[in-house]
């Protein structure tokens, strides 16, 4: 989903490297026969296939980022306020998505700090154009949705204007002690009295 532009130029340094060939259309059924025939090692890079599950109350309500990604014009999200749980490259892809798809608002909840998230500077670059708005060290623990009147216009809206309004429970997070800045989120722990609940996500 990167302009062609950028995608050449990642490529282009890719193919800079060394001495790499590429060979396309080729169906690799068995890694360990390229082994026999002269490869001295053999790398599966096919990329994440499948969503990595929170495993949090009402996570089937939510929709997943190759689901979102794969055909984001099936959701509607024109004057919605939208959440994306995450803070790599695919999160901020679906929220800059959102955005230019006419979303009203849409928030990011990470785990980490703004300078310890995944992403690379153009990826930073496009969330800042598009203001997305950026919750920190946040943990989302819950989602609960309720039915409401809403427009015609609006994202997953049913005969007679029903649609669903979303809400989040957050927990802030800290750095767990004698942990260094920059650590895995798994070093990270709760702040005690820090849960609310944020409504109004469509």
């Amino acid at each position: 989903r990167l302009p062609k532009s950028v995608l050449k130029d990642d490529i282009d340094f890719v193919m800079s490297c060394g001495a790499i060939n590429t060979k396309f259309g080729h169906r690799i059924e068995d890694p360990v026969a390229l082994l026999k025939s002269g490869y001295d090692a053999v790398l599966l890079a096919a990329g994440q296939q499948d969503m990595v599950s929170l495993g949090i109350i009402g996570e089937s309500l939510a929709i997943s980022s190759i689901q979102y990604l794969k055909n984001p014009k099936a959701f509607r999200v024109v004057g919605q306020k939208v959440a994306v749980i995450g803070g790599g490259a695919v999160a901020a892809d679906c929220a800059v998505t959102a955005v230019r798809l006419g979303a009203k608002v849409v928030e990011l909840f990470v785990r980490r700090r703004l300078s310890e998230m995944p992403i690379t500077s153009f990826e930073r670059e496009m969330l800042l154009k598009h203001e997305v708005d950026i919750s920190t060290r946040s943990r989302i623990v819950a989602i609960n949705a309720r039915a409401s009147r809403a427009s015609r216009a609006s994202r997953g809206a049913r005969a007679g204007g029903v649609t669903q309004q979303f809400t989040l429970t957050v927990i802030k997070t800290e750095q767990r002690v004698g942990r260094n800045q920059g650590s895995s989120a798994r070093d990270l722990v709760d702040i005690k009295g820090s849960k609310v609940k944020r409504t109004g996500f469509g």
